[in-house]
């Protein structure tokens, strides 16, 4: 009995986390009724109880490790309030990013309806952007040092930039790399120094990146393309999971667009000046 004791208990293990198909409950219920009808059991039952127990481990462990590799989607266990709670809706729901100008965005929601503007106003050292209302009242300050190491980027409340009014830092995760990699450090931080609170993950190119909590894989917003036949290259939807913070989404959505508008800079001038060289080199060794 501790064996089928123990089979239930996997079993009911994977339908928690709903990953029980038809064929494990059919294995289960043919194993069950083939000890119970064998007391004790037959070296015959036995061969056949245990064949099937493994190919039951296996199946299961194999749908296990399938679903573990997949983002969860379930509803958050708390709210996501980073800059304010009256940021939050109850119910999932898209905005849309319109990149106007370099630095300057415009959020609405499906029906075009402006929420939030991104300005830029950036200084002589440093690189800038402030978030506004519909009303143009500033909500936070966004703040980056010009080629700073890891793209390093400050957010203040309102027009701020005194530490205590600090609430959140983000940087590259490394200094070189190929797709967004992005980390979000609270101000006020509960957990380890050392582990983000949030991240960014995927492709900024192909409009494919998702916000998750903390290191897991648990996401609170997911962008993606247009679904449009007309050109919308600068634009963008983003999906907000409940009680998820969009002010929040949009001013880490702001930043990482200058980062990557940073990189794309970078390689252009490297680009240059690689082809600047080898045309110096070509000349030299015609004169020679």
């Amino acid at each position: 009995m501790s064996f089928i004791n123990e089979l239930r208990g996997e079993c009911r293990l994977c339908q928690n986390n709903a990953m029980l198909i038809s064929d494990h409950l059919s294995l289960k219920k043919f194993l069950i009724y083939s000890l119970q009808k064998s007391n004790p059991p037959t070296g015959k039952h036995l061969v056949k109880s245990l064949s099937l127990r493994l190919s039951i481990k296996k199946s299961l462990s194999v749908s296990c490790e399938l679903k573990m590799d997949q983002p969860s989607n379930a509803p958050l266990s708390s709210p996501v309030s980073v800059i304010g709670s009256q940021f939050m809706a109850p119910n999932q729901f898209d905005i849309i990013v319109d990149i106007i100008t370099t630095g300057n965005l415009v959020v609405t929601d499906i029906d075009h309806k402006i929420m939030l503007q991104v300005k830029s106003c950036d200084t002589s050292f440093h690189q800038q952007r402030v978030l506004v209302d519909a009303d143009g009242k500033p909500i936070v300050l966004m703040r980056g040092k010009i080629m700073s190491e890891h793209d390093r980027w400050n957010v203040f409340r309102g027009n701020s930039k005194s530490k205590s009014d600090m609430i959140f830092t983000t940087q590259s995760a490394h200094m070189i790399q190929f797709k967004t990699n992005v980390q979000v450090f609270l101000a006020k931080k509960t957990g380890k120094k050392n582990v983000c609170d949030f991240k960014i993950n995927g492709s900024w190119t192909n409009r494919n990146c998702t916000i998750y909590m903390g290191d897991t894989s648990t996401p609170i917003a997911q962008m993606s393309k247009m679904q449009s036949s007309e050109d919308v290259t600068n634009k963008f939807m983003v999906t907000i999971y409940p009680n998820v913070d969009y002010a929040f989404v949009v001013v880490l959505i702001a930043i990482v667009e200058v980062m990557k508008m940073n990189n794309s800079v970078i390689k252009e001038k490297f680009a240059r000046e690689v082809i600047g060289g080898l045309s110096n080199i070509i000349v030299g060794a015609l004169l020679l």
